[in-house]
């Protein structure tokens, strides 16, 4: 009897360690997991992610911005401000930009003077994920994003093989380098507020079409 109590509680703190093992195993691996999401800063010269447009315009004014305009970027509307045409020195970038979303700031679209100092060591920093790519023969772009649970940090690696070689008087032709001059582009999105915006301009597109059927059959009504 005492033999198998023994091999009875061998069994219970075998099954109890296993237990225990496989608790620590998971919560190691949950902690390895959220440890890999680095953070990613939010505030750039001054404006923050998620900020409000009256808050941001207020602090456009205490910098002396006295010009902005609209610029069309990757098929969006950015409100542009270049710090050069401001008079803005020093800084470390020349022109910020910013995606606006009920009135709130989306996205920031930063251009710094050592872009691309800044690409290699964002390319330490963030697991980087290459996810598109384009352009021709002379101009290419790559993009790269890295993303946590609330930010989404976009690369815009742009290669200009542009070079222009003269061969004889007025005869200019364009070919590519032996290597391209790289510029780089960095985008800070807020997941929320850009899901909030495709979420919106989807109904807004569904909304377009059902109209564009409603009119299509009360035209055929009438035939």
């Amino acid at each position: 009897m005492k033999y198998l109590s023994s091999i009875l509680a061998m069994v219970v703190m075998t099954a109890v360690i296993a237990i225990v093992a496989g608790c620590g195993r998971y919560t190691g691996s949950r902690q390895t997991e959220q440890e890999a999401k680095k953070d990613i800063p939010r505030t750039h010269w001054g404006i923050t992610l998620g900020d409000s447009r009256e808050k941001v315009n207020n602090y456009l004014k205490s910098k002396g911005v006295k010009k902005t305009e609209k610029r069309e970027e990757m098929g969006e509307t950015w409100q542009y401000i270049s710090l050069y045409d401001n008079k803005i020195e020093p800084s470390e970038f020349f022109s910020v930009s910013i995606l606006w979303f009920n009135d709130k700031v989306a996205g920031l679209l930063l251009n710094p003077y050592v872009d691309e100092q800044i690409a290699e060591g964002v390319r330490m920093k963030y697991p980087l994920q290459e996810y598109h790519k384009g352009g021709n023969t002379l101009d290419e772009y790559i993009y790269y994003k890295y993303q946590n649970d609330s930010t989404r940090l976009v690369m815009v690696e742009h290669k200009d093989w542009k070079n222009l070689e003269v061969y004889g008087i007025g005869d200019i032709r364009m070919s590519r380098s032996s290597e391209p001059r790289c510029s780089y582009d960095f985008i800070y999105q807020d997941l929320q507020l850009l899901s909030q915006k495709e979420n919106y301009e989807d109904s807004v597109k569904r909304a377009a079409e059902q109209k564009k059927k409603a009119d299509a059959i009360e035209k055929a009504s009438k035939y």
